[in-house]
């Protein structure tokens, strides 16, 4: 631990417990996750399935997406 945490440990037990409360709530604003990007995401899962669609075009039509999916974890499972 470095000397800065340790000092802001001790600083911190020297608070009375409301600004305990108020410093914790702070730092959980500050770390906190961002909101999950719904938008983003979609937009991702459409370039993954317009990219499969344009490799499965060279494809047999019989070959599922499960196939699909074992050859990527074949070829990651070699590599």
């Amino acid at each position: 631990m470095s000397a800065l945490e340790q000092e802001v440990i001790e600083k911190f037990r020297l608070l009375d417990k409301e600004a305990q409360q108020r410093v914790r709530t702070l730092i959980d604003q500050e770390t906190e996750v961002g909101e999950f990007d719904f938008e983003a995401w979609m937009h991702g899962l459409e370039e993954i399935w317009a990219d499969m669609r344009r490799h499965q075009s060279g494809h047999s039509p019989k070959e599922s997406a499960i196939d699909i999916l074992r050859a990527i974890r074949n070829g990651e499972d070699e590599g």
